[in-house]
């Protein structure tokens, strides 16, 4: 029972922390597009390196915050579903749910995963960063999204059946 809630509060604080890098890249992100166009409109010179960079930074604020998102149980569409349930329903529309996110989740970083590797050795031209690294956003993104609706599954299973246990349809 305690290595739960030590694992749960590990992701909390993880998940959190992803959560801080995402924004501190947002923050990067706002500011590189923000001088692409005040240098575009006011000095008559783009910074030709912006596109690149909003090509490998907005993946991976997507992917990171799509870890926390997960965690929090947050995609509203599959929450509206179970939630139209009661008793033992319920409890079938979470386990579904929370399969049919599993089986996306690690579907997609093995695809994400094959499609990094057959990527690794083009450059991208002005950075000269491989594309690897952008698509390897997804890989990060789907195994975080994995462990953490992995553990929502197995505590839900553990632990919040049996609290609502006594509840009927």
């Amino acid at each position: 029972m305690e290595i739960f809630k030590k694992i749960d509060r590990g992701i909390y604080v993880f998940t959190n922390a992803l959560g801080i890098v995402a924004g501190i890249m947002m923050a990067l992100l706002t500011g590189f597009v923000f001088a692409e166009v005040l240098c575009r409109y006011v000095f008559k010179s783009p910074i030709v390196v912006t596109t690149e960079m909003t090509n490998i930074l907005f993946p991976w604020i997507v992917s990171l915050s799509a870890i926390s998102i997960a965690k929090d149980n947050g995609n509203t569409a599959l929450v509206f579903i179970k939630e139209k349930f009661r008793g033992t329903f319920r409890h079938v529309a979470e386990i579904a749910v929370h399969m049919v996110m599993l089986y996306f989740s690690v579907f997609m970083a093995v695809a994400s995963f094959n499609l990094s590797s057959s990527l690794s050795k083009e450059i991208m031209v002005l950075t000269g960063i491989s594309k690897a690294l952008v698509y390897g956003s997804m890989f990060v993104g789907f195994v975080g999204i994995t462990i953490v609706v992995g553990f929502n599954l197995f505590k839900y299973i553990i632990f919040d059946m049996a609290k609502m246990g006594g509840e009927r349809e």
